[in-house]
């Protein structure tokens, strides 16, 4: 069984044989792409060839999102979902293996990371369904440290038409809160006399997505107060007089406008981490503030405040050279050292 072209079409076809007949046979893939011609080409050997009454990936894999519907990564999962269906939908779920892991990455021509996001998924829903493969992952990638420049963030702020945007960008940005977190936040939590909103919502189900009391300055506290006395809900962030479900579109076009088609929701949190190291707070207060892992912390940390290593590298310094470290502008240019400071 395989692909095949035939003179004078565009369209990829299939070539096989059926058991017991020495005749072969063609199947139209109805497609000019290879890589989609490749995944009809599978779908159909497995068509052909698997018994029938097996489960599928499809139902493997909606019976997953079923199950995670009140994740805060919902949508998330929903997305991936879209091209693992398209690739794995009629694969029997006991048939997914490595190779077939390695076929799809192939196939799916995406980053690494986007690639083990979507793989991850499928594990997921492969373990829920009591079946635990071996799956081949992507190598992991170092993550990206996109981040907004004051200017750019006043440009975001800037480019926001919908006052519903606005108040979403400004309270990420002074918090490091998370989006569902802003979006779930009531007045009842907020509390503008004393500056501290709460984004922990009474009845949620304790995860691994941490909600933290978040002390607000005077500036928010006002533009905060302004916005409840037009509100008609119960929500900080609302449009169209009901709760605001979700910023994705008045998000991405407040960063088109801004000239920052890159930006996302989740680069205000990480922003908001960035410019605490960069202020010179601590881990740990940056942590409590955002209520983000301290490891998470700590990778941004190095990144734009290394200088709470100096006195390390100070203390490294004296050791290999004969004076203190304020000694070390003898060495000359491009590293040649000069005798009078020759390290030990």
């Amino acid at each position: 069984m395989r692909l095949v072209k035939i003179p004078g079409r565009n369209n990829w076809y299939i070539r096989y044989s059926i058991k017991g007949s020495r005749r072969s046979e063609v199947e139209s893939t109805g497609t000019k792409d290879e890589g989609q011609a490749k995944v009809y080409l599978k779908k159909f050997e497995i068509e052909l060839n698997s018994p029938t009454g097996d489960v599928g990936c499809t139902m493997i894999l909606d019976a997953y999102l079923n199950a995670r519907q009140k994740a805060v990564a919902k949508d998330r999962i929903k997305y991936a979902l879209i091209p693992l269906k398209e690739y794995f939908g009629i694969y029997p779920y006991k048939d997914v293996d490595e190779d077939s892991c390695r076929q799809y990455s192939e196939w799916r021509g995406k980053s690494s990371g986007t690639v083990r996001r979507e793989l991850g998924v499928l594990k997921s829903a492969l373990r829920m369904a009591k079946h635990t493969p071996s799956l081949w992952m992507p190598k992991k990638t170092a993550p990206r440290q996109d981040f907004l420049t004051r200017s750019q963030a006043k440009d975001l702020l800037d480019g926001a038409a919908s006052h519903h945007i606005f108040m979403f960008i400004l309270i990420a940005l002074s918090t490091g809160a998370r989006k569902t977190s802003i979006l779930n936040l009531t007045w009842e939590r907020s509390d503008l006399k004393t500056g501290i909103l709460d984004f922990n919502e009474p009845g949620r189900e304790i995860t691994n997505k941490k909600r933290a009391i978040s002390p607000i300055g005077k500036k928010l506290s006002a533009a905060m107060r302004d916005t409840q006395t037009t509100n008609f809900t119960k929500y900080v962030v609302e449009y169209k007089r009901k709760k605001c479900k979700d910023i994705k579109k008045g998000f991405a076009a407040a960063a088109e406008r801004a000239g920052l088609s890159w930006c996302q929701p989740h680069h205000c949190k990480h922003t908001a981490i960035s410019w605490f190291a960069e202020d010179g707070y601590t881990v740990d207060e940056i942590s409590d503030m955002t209520e983000t892992d301290p490891e998470t912390v700590r990778g941004i940390y190095r990144k734009f405040n290394p200088e709470y290593l100096r006195s390390l590298a100070n203390s490294q310094e004296e050791r290999l050279f004969d004076g203190p470290s304020e000694n070390t502008d003898r060495i000359g240019r491009h590293g040649k050292r000069r005798n009078s400071n020759r390290p030990i």
